[in-house]
């Protein structure tokens, strides 16, 4: 079965959530290694025909959705919910400036208003991200690395699908 294959993509993305749940933090490595061989030993009849760079791709994925649900959270909580569900498609690309205008025109709220609310959202999802890579790497140079483990398997995945 291929990385690209919709039914193995949702088995590997319950199986990497479920191992990112129920690894011990103590048992988390400071360098990162290699997601496949931890989650093949965590789950060898999950991961046995599944390529690393997917393996990767599930793993950032699973932490990006943390961190946007985290916000969501958060935003609910402090009563913006409403901002949130409006701007949520923007966390992790740049909103244009006519889509907020378009955006703000609809929903009676000013350009610049939804620009800061845009921008406070991101920066605590950020945050949440950053949070999360912490989780599994102790030392800046081992979160750097992951980071960008991260960032090109979520780019070659997105291009490969």
């Amino acid at each position: 079965m291929s990385d690209a294959d919709p039914a193995q993509r949702c088995v590997l993305h319950k199986a990497v959530s479920i191992w990112m749940d129920e690894a011990d933090p103590a048992a988390r490595p400071d360098v990162f290694g290699s997601l496949g061989e931890a989650l093949q030993r965590a789950c060898p009849e999950r991961a046995a025909y599944v390529s690393e760079a997917a393996l990767t791709a599930a793993f950032a994925r699973r932490l990006l959705r943390h961190a946007q649900q985290a916000v969501a959270a958060e935003a609910a909580r402090a009563g913006h919910a409403d901002s949130y569900d409006i701007l949520a498609a923007w966390l992790e690309q740049e909103a244009d400036g006519a889509v907020l205008e378009s955006l703000g025109r609809a929903l009676g709220r000013s350009p610049v208003d939804l620009r800061t609310a845009l921008g406070r959202l991101r920066q605590r999802f950020l945050q949440r991200v950053e949070a999360g890579l912490a989780d599994w790497c102790i030392s800046p140079a081992a979160r750097q690395t992951l980071r960008r483990r991260l960032r090109d398997a979520v780019l070659s995945s997105e291009t490969s699908a």
